[in-house]
């Protein structure tokens, strides 16, 4: 048995309870800032991970690794310059292989989060972040193939995209309403 690193820890997908209740809170005008925070400071963790993972940056610091691309050995040594973290390509693909962090369409979106969260002061400012970030991965998502709100909600894909467009079009989602959406997807799709 080889000794090998331990594996990077990375930010964990946001459960859908509380960003449903987060939701909630606000429709019902609860001023809860704790909630929003844990909120917001959830998916900017998330969004941070997505981030490192897909620019290949240091799981501790934050700088660029050195060894950490696709081509060669797997046994190969991963390191980070700037705090000196090692690992081998092999341990640290696994930290997030099947895991959902990646960029994916919605990669923009995550950065604009990762980068901007941090910079709101209120709670109606961190509200509006949320409220974007949430939106776009919806919007992504429908788009085709797998929503991107999974890399942020952790839930079944059909329970992700029910509670989105619950959030998005409320309990107003009858055949018209779900007509008109699905035109509006379509004419998406079509350019």
């Amino acid at each position: 048995m080889t000794d090998e690193p331990p594996r990077p820890q990375w930010a964990p997908r946001v459960r859908m309870a509380l960003i449903k209740r987060l939701y909630e809170a606000d429709a019902a005008g609860l001023a809860d800032d704790d909630l929003v925070n844990e909120v917001g400071f959830a998916l900017l963790m998330r969004c941070e991970t997505i981030y490192r993972v897909t620019e290949r940056r240091c799981p501790e610091c934050g700088d660029s690794l050195e060894g950490a691309h696709d081509e060669g050995p797997r046994d190969r040594t991963v390191h980070c310059p700037g705090c000196g973290w090692t690992s081998t390509w092999r341990v640290y693909h696994r930290s997030y292989k099947g895991h959902r962090i990646h960029g994916g369409r919605a990669y923009p979106e995550f950065v604009h989060y990762f980068r901007e969260f941090p910079k709101c002061r209120t709670r109606s400012s961190k509200m509006r972040a949320i409220d974007r970030l949430i939106h776009a991965v919806h919007q992504v998502g429908n788009a085709g193939a797998t929503p991107a709100a999974q890399n942020l909600v952790y839930a079944r894909p059909g329970a992700i995209k029910r509670m989105l467009d619950d959030l998005a079009y409320g309990d107003q989602t009858g055949t018209d309403r779900a007509g008109i959406r699905e035109d509006y997807f379509r004419r998406m799709e079509m350019g």
